[in-house]
């Protein structure tokens, strides 16, 4: 593990976290968007990019309370996967897509149903065994990046 050494012009923590808002451009992703129902009628939207590579791991990524998947950690990391040769497919929580959803129920960290949806949706796509953690082997065929529901997932 290599060591953090900051810019000299940027040498503390908000100093970093403000540059990043006030100066980082989104990058520009086309990237494709799918709707997948959920078993109580709502939605759910994902957006994917990166190369169709069926030999890489297919990196999910999870956004925090108050984003979502045009967050610019979001796009910087599907980016960066890309050039890495990696998929990925970035998670819009409930009502966090832009789009107001169809249910009364509502996005909140301490849920996991929503995620578990995904992962059987994304099961049966790929005919993959259950994803592993960022700790996991390498050669893993499925990546989790966020989000504290990963711990809570059956199984």
């Amino acid at each position: 593990m290599s060591l953090f050494r900051p810019a000299r012009w940027l040498p503390g923590g908000h100093s970093q976290t403000l540059f990043s808002v006030l100066f980082r451009r989104a990058p520009r992703l086309q990237r494709r968007r799918e709707r997948l129902t959920l078993s109580d009628g709502d939605f759910l939207d994902l957006d994917w990019y990166g190369p169709d590579s069926p030999d890489a791991p297919l990196v999910i990524l999870l956004h925090g309370l108050t984003g979502s998947s045009s967050s610019l950690y979001i796009l910087g990391q599907q980016r960066a996967l890309a050039a890495q040769g990696w998929p990925s497919v970035a998670v819009n929580w409930r009502g966090c897509s832009g789009e107001p959803n169809q249910r009364a129920r509502s996005y909140h960290s301490g849920a996991s149903e929503d995620l578990a949806e995904v992962v059987d949706h994304l099961s049966q796509q790929s005919g993959s065994p259950q994803p592993a953690t960022p700790r996991a082997h390498p050669g893993c065929r499925w990546l989790f990046i966020g989000r504290q529901c990963i711990a809570q997932i059956p199984g």
